[in-house]
Order: structure tokens, then sequence, then C-alpha cells
């Protein structure tokens, strides 16, 4: 029994190697999906809170109602995506557009909190939370390009680059933001500049890396 197991791994390794080798498409959308939660999950679970006090000037108190606005944010997004590509799907569209539209608000809003627009900064972090999880759409479209027993180890690697991006994300601001002396509160608003800065050029990267190549995506893998 335990050399069959042994076999059974290596054939599901080998299988999946293959898939990232050989399918431009998937590639693509572990890139995107890696690089945009790379800027909202790192910046929601770490950085939107100091934000909020090092920039914006919130207390303890209004930090808080920031981040649960923005974790409500990201719950309705999750909920308002996964309907509308249900809906999508059903009728025979491609789900590609929704994921790329998403990201593109989340991205414009990223921008704005990098140039540090601090009007009505709560909306904007609840906006980009909300709009930042149409990324998760590429587990539904890889899934559907490959058979019901790949969907395991498909999700597995999104997942994987989902995690890896997060920690890259979380740690390079901290990078960026140490490079300033501390102020009195906190971290110099100057290093948000940079370092959400350097997320949204990733995040923006991924979203346009994925839409020039969305042929691959849309064209059916190698069997």
């Amino acid at each position: 029994s335990a050399p069959a197991k042994q076999l059974a791994f290596g054939v599901q390794l080998k299988q999946l190697l293959t898939i990232i080798r050989t399918d431009a498409g998937f590639r693509r959308l572990a890139i995107a999906i890696g690089t945009s939660q790379c800027a909202a999950v790192s910046t929601f679970t770490l950085w939107m809170g100091t934000w909020l006090r090092d920039v914006a000037g919130f207390d303890g108190v209004e930090m808080a109602v920031g981040l649960c606005a923005g974790g409500f944010g990201m719950v309705v997004g999750y909920l308002f995506f996964g309907r509308l590509a249900d809906a999508l799907v059903q009728r025979g569209y491609s789900v590609l557009p929704l994921f790329a539209a998403g990201v593109a608000c989340g991205s414009a809003c990223l921008l704005l909190l990098v140039c540090g627009v601090t009007t009505a900064s709560v909306l904007t972090w609840s906006l980009f939370t909300l709009c930042s999880t149409g990324a998760t759409l590429a587990h539904s479209i890889a899934s559907r390009r490959y058979p019901l027993s790949l969907a395991g180890r498909i999700n597995t690697t999104l997942n994987s680059c989902t995690f890896v991006g997060v920690f890259l994300g979380q740690w390079a601001v901290g990078a960026i933001l140490t490079r300033w002396p501390p102020t009195a509160t906190g971290y110099d608003p100057r290093g948000y500049t940079w370092g959400l800065g350097l997320l949204w050029a990733v995040q923006l990267f991924g979203l346009i890396w994925l839409w020039l190549g969305r042929a691959h995506v849309h064209r059916a893998p190698q069997s």
C-alpha cells in the first residue's frame, strides 16, 4: 500500500508540473492572482490600519472602525463576484473580463491611497478590498480548464501563489517603511508612498500581463 501511495503522489506531481510547464494560460492566472493578492491581502491584514493612523491621522477607535469596514468590503466582494460569475457562466460568458474589471478597479483605489488621498479614505480602502476579491475568480477560471480530478491540485497551486504573494507583500512594505526614521505615532508617511506604490505596480503588472495573454486563457489547454 505504501509504494502505491508514493507512486500515486509522484504521478499527481508530474501531472501538475506538466500543467505549469505547458499551459501559458494557467501560468498567467497564477501570477495574476498572486500579484493581486500580494497587494490586497497584505495591505488589509497588516498595513491598512497603520496607514489610517500614520497618513490619515486616525485614532485607535477610528482605525478599528476602518478595518471593520475594509473587512466588510471584502466579504461583500466575495459574494458579489461569486454570484455574478455564476450568472455569467450560466449564460455562456467568460469570467475573465469580470476578473480584470475587479482588479483594475481595486488598482485605481490603491493608486489614490499611494498618492496619499485621505478624503473618504475608509471608503477608498473598502472599495479596494471589495474590488480586489475579483482576483479569486482565477480559481473558477483555472478549474474549468481541467478535469475535476485535477481541481484540488489546481486550486492548491493558486492558493500557494496567493500565500507567497501575501507574505512577500507584507515583508516588502515593512522593509520599505523602516527606511525612514519613525515618527512620534508610527511610520513616516513618505514610506507608504513607496511601499504601497510597489504593491500597486506589482498588482498592475500581473493584471496587464494576464490581459495581454488572455488568448492563452481562452484557449483550451493542450491534452
